[in-house]
């Protein structure tokens, strides 16, 4: 019995004697840290190693093309997935060798990016404020086309979201008119592009009457056209002599939009109780 003790016990000091001579675990790589575009990247690391070891990554968007083999020298081919996010994001690839593990750091840029709400926006003659939404992880500027006097741009109305300010001017021309505006990070080339359309002045006459029918003035003008808003929810294009009957006694308010109109003549004032050119 005592000679089985005795020789469980060299077997139990010979283990112990070849795990004490058993070389420590190393590890070498070409890379601690990798550093991707928001495109992405496929780098190659070199690894070195006295044993084998194996490669687990952190995140989906990091993938390998050898995550394991014998002690020597090899090659880790990384993939970093293209960023369309609007943050910049880390992860990490990890390698066990026996009982050492180092990492590789990766830490890829933000996706570059500016939206606007919308493309293009229809203003009145009238003009006034164009708010636009913006969504932007960049600086930007807003670029205005040279000779277009009639655009400006009002600056930001809040902080967090912002929400772009563009002023257009009164048009008092009766031609439409249109511009493009951009929406520009110079840095990194990312631009976007917003229409706007104004439309040209159009003469107005406003009559306040209390009759049952209503014969409208005669326009003067070569090139007269318009509009005629009767006050009891309907309209009808205007012509020479034009005449409407309202079912009830009441006041109305007949509005007569057009363009190219000189002038205007009432046939009788008999029954106006008012007339607004302001807008004439």
């Amino acid at each position: 019995m005592k000679k089985v003790l005795n020789l469980f016990a060299a077997f139990a000091l010979l283990a112990l004697a070849l795990q004490s001579c058993k070389p420590q675990p190393s590890m070498t790589l070409s890379a601690e840290a990798i550093t991707a575009p928001a495109g992405g990247i496929t780098q190659a690391v070199k690894i070195t190693t006295n044993y084998p070891w194996t490669a687990t990554v952190s995140d989906s968007w990091i993938v390998l093309h050898n995550t394991e083999a014998l002690s020597g020298d090899a090659l880790i081919g990384v993939y970093v997935m293209a960023n369309t996010s609007y943050g910049e994001r880390e992860g990490t690839i990890t390698i066990t060798c026996d009982e050492l593990t180092k990492t590789i750091k990766v830490t890829q840029s933000q996706n570059d990016a500016i939206s606007i709400d919308g493309t293009a926006a229809e203003i009145t003659y009238v003009g006034g404020e164009i708010i636009i939404p913006v969504e932007a992880n960049v600086a930007y500027e807003v670029v205005i086309p040279a000779g277009v006097d009639w655009i400006s741009d009002s600056g930001t109305r809040s902080l967090d979201a912002k929400q772009q300010s563009i002023t257009v001017a009164r048009n008092d021309s009766e031609e439409d008119r249109s511009a493009e505006i951009k929406f520009r990070n110079t840095a990194s080339g990312i631009e976007r592009t917003y229409f706007i359309k104004q439309a040209g002045f159009s003469p107005t006459v406003v009559i306040e009457h209390d009759l049952l029918e209503f014969t409208v003035p005669e326009l003067t003008g070569d090139e007269a056209v318009a509009t005629v808003m009767w006050g009891d929810g309907t309209s009808e294009p205007y012509e020479k002599g034009l005449s409407h009957e309202y079912p009830v006694a009441a006041t109305y308010s007949v509005k007569i939009i057009g363009k190219g109109i000189t002038g205007y003549s009432l046939p009788t004032l008999e029954g106006v109780k008012s007339i607004d050119l302001t807008e004439f």
